[in-house]
C-alpha cells in the first residue's frame, strides 16, 4: 500500500494539533494550580495577620481601651508603656490597609478587621497620636535634618508611621484630611516641648 505525500502531511498535521492540544492542556493545569496555591498562600498569610490582631494580648489590650475610652493620649502615653503596645497595634493595622491599597486584599478579606480599623481611625485620641507623630516626623526628622530639597513636597519625601491606616481614614472620611495641617484647632502638638 504506498502512501501519498497528502497523507504524511495530514499526519503531521494531526500530531501537531495533538501535541499542541497537550501543551494548552498542560498549560491551563499549571495555570490552574499556580492559582489555587496562590489563593492558599494568601488564605494563610491572612489568617496568620487575623490570628495576630485577635489574639495578641498587647494588640487586644490596645483595641479594647479604645472601644471603652480609656486610650488618652498626653505626656504620660510614652513613660506607660502604652507606646509600644499601640505602636504595634496600629503597625498591623497600617499594613493590613497597606495590603487593601495595593490590591493584594479586597474589600470582602478586609471586613475581617474593618471593625478593628474603624474603632482605632475613630478614636479622637488616636487621631491625636497621629496628627504628632505626623508633625514630629515631619519637623523633627525630616525639617532639622534638611531632608526636604528643593522643591520636593513633604509628601514626597516624608514616611510617617502607620501611613497606610492614616491614609485609609482620610479616604474614606473618617479623619478629616487638615489632620496634617499643623493649625489644626482640634489639636495639639505636644510633642515639641517634650522630653522624653
Amino acid at each position: 500500500m504506498e502512501y501519498s505525500s497528502f497523507t504524511f502531511e495530514l499526519i503531521k498535521v494531526i500530531i501537531q494539533c495533538i501535541t499542541l492540544a497537550v501543551a494548552i492542556w498542560g498549560g491551563y493545569t499549571a495555570l490552574v494550580e499556580y492559582r489555587d496555591r496562590t489563593k492558599t498562600t494568601k488564605a494563610l498569610r491572612l489568617n496568620d495577620i487575623i490570628q495576630q490582631l485577635r489574639f495578641d494580648d498587647d494588640i487586644r489590650e490596645v483595641i479594647r481601651m479604645i472601644e471603652w475610652d480609656d486610650f488618652v493620649y498626653d505626656v504620660s502615653f510614652y513613660k506607660s508603656g502604652l507606646e509600644k503596645k499601640a505602636d504595634k497595634t496600629f503597625e498591623y493595622l497600617s499594613y493590613f490597609c497597606y495590603l487593601l491599597d495595593s490590591g493584594i486584599i479586597g474589600e470582602k478579606e478586609f471586613s475581617f478587621l474593618k471593625y478593628e480599623v474603624l474603632t482605632v481611625l475613630n478614636n479622637k485620641q488616636v487621631q491625636l497620636y497621629f496628627y504628632n507623630l505626623y508633625h514630629y516626623t515631619r519637623i523633627e526628622l525630616y525639617e532639622k535634618n534638611s531632608l526636604i530639597v528643593g522643591n520636593q513636597t513633604e509628601s514626597e519625601v516624608i514616611s510617617i508611621p502607620f501611613q497606610y491606616l492614616m491614609e485609609y481614614g482620610i479616604k474614606n472620611g473618617i479623619i478629616k484630611s487638615d489632620l496634617y495641617s499643623f493649625d489644626n484647632p482640634e489639636f495639639q502638638y505636644i510633642l515639641g516641648d517634650m522630653v522624653l
